[in-house]
């Protein structure tokens, strides 16, 4: 005996049309397992097995708090669009289990392996446990710090976000939290000044250990106290002037000659998650790095930002600005999938807003719209074929 779900299509004349029933647990399982410490698998294939139950209702009650994140392979700027490819970085925080609190992740996923377009893009249940709903949501937010996933787009990101929200922290919430707090969808490139500084002084400092490296590897003291001055440009628009001190791990950061902010860490070259300490706040920030463009993120927030020395900001003024491609005229599908249907040929015409054709992708199918009036040209897949992210579909006149 089991309990399942039955899922249906309703349509607006409210008729309902069957689609599928699961006899499972439901996704949300290891919470319970985890406040009431009861492997619940273990129980239902021993009652399979013709076992009784070992307790009753009355034996069994709650302890502490609980919390799931459902890591998904989905980008949540992208309006949750599902991302497919191969999981080139896995590897999720380290597990806890002590009287106190708990971090497990229930997964089914491997570095190196991939994420398909035909199944549910969920990748693992993060959960968190402790004897209080606070200390459950500072577990979650450190382990979704530590977590690394390379390859595809997930929503970590988003999950920080919501644990960093004030409504969701204080339990003041409800089904529709998503439209109520992100109206304008999630964005994760406008951090508040506070954060994009931090994060601006901590770019500072890892190109000080990038242009020191052989200093810190020949040496069992490390570097000797120097001097090293910055001009970090965020999102091409804020500046900030670095001046940094720093000796062995230790680095005092002066921004734009008003704040200041003391920094240790032991991030050497090639690590994709820098630990430190700023101003005795302990931080643990995502980094991308391309030379010296750096992309670093923090629960939720995210800059984009060029590091130049003095010389190469003076040489970055000159550069000829990169011009974006003209892709208003295409149709670009937004994510990997399978194109089930096409709703015109060459020469029809189309307005705003139509409905051209169909990708299908996870388990869902996505409507693809003409983003401007205007006619078909030239279609350059057809139903059945496989897309990948950014691949031409159509051209319009």
């Amino acid at each position: 005996f089991s309990v399942g779900t039955v899922e249906f299509i309703v349509d607006k004349e409210q008729k309902f049309y069957f689609l599928e029933m699961n006899t499972r647990l439901q996704v949300e399982h290891p919470i319970t397992e985890l406040v009431y410490g009861v492997d619940l698998v273990e129980e239902m294939i021993k009652i399979a097995w013709g076992a009784e139950l070992q307790f009753k209702q009355p034996e069994i009650a709650p302890n502490g708090w609980a919390i799931e994140s459902r890591i998904y392979a989905e980008d949540p700027c992208r309006n949750f669009l599902p991302s497919a490819g191969r999981l080139s970085k896995y590897r999720p925080p380290r597990p806890i289990k002590t009287q106190n609190e708990a971090i497990r992740n229930d997964t089914g996923v491997y570095e190196g392996g991939e994420i398909s377009i035909y199944y549910d893009p969920m990748i693992s249940k993060l959960c968190s446990w402790a004897l209080d709903r606070q200390k459950a949501l500072n577990l979650m937010k450190e382990a979704l710090d530590d977590f690394e996933i390379e390859g595809i787009v997930s929503n970590l990101s988003f999950l920080s976000s919501v644990l960093e929200n004030k409504k969701f922290v204080l339990g003041d919430y409800n089904t529709a939290f998503i439209g109520e707090e992100y109206v304008e969808g999630f964005k994760n490139d406008n951090p508040n000044v506070v954060i994009s500084e931090k994060l601006a002084a901590i770019a500072g400092c890892v190109s000080t250990i990038i242009d020191h490296r052989n200093e810190v590897a020949s040496s069992l003291q490390g570097i000797n106290e120097t001097l090293q001055k910055y001009l970090i440009v965020v999102q091409l628009e804020i500046q900030y002037e670095l001046q940094i001190v720093f000796s062995q791990k230790k680095f005092l950061v002066r921004l734009n000659k008003d704040k200041e902010f003391l920094i240790e860490t032991d991030w050497l070259p090639g690590g994709a998650l820098i630990r430190a300490r700023i101003n005795k706040e302990i931080m643990t920030i995502k980094l991308k790095l391309i030379k010296n463009f750096f992309q670093l993120s923090y629960r939720g927030s995210l800059i984009n930002s060029f590091v130049y020395s003095v010389r190469e900001a003076e040489l970055a003024k000159l550069m000829i600005e990169k011009k974006e491609k003209e892709t208003s005229s295409f149709l670009i599908c937004p994510m990997p999938g399978l194109l089930v249907s096409l709703n015109v040929v060459p020469g029809d015409k189309v307005s705003t807003g139509q409905a051209v054709c169909v990708v299908e992708a996870m388990k869902m199918e996505n409507v693809l719209r003409a983003e401007k009036s205007g006619r078909v040209k030239t279609i350059y897949k057809n139903m059945g074929d496989s897309l990948s992210v950014d691949e031409i579909i159509m051209e319009f006149d």
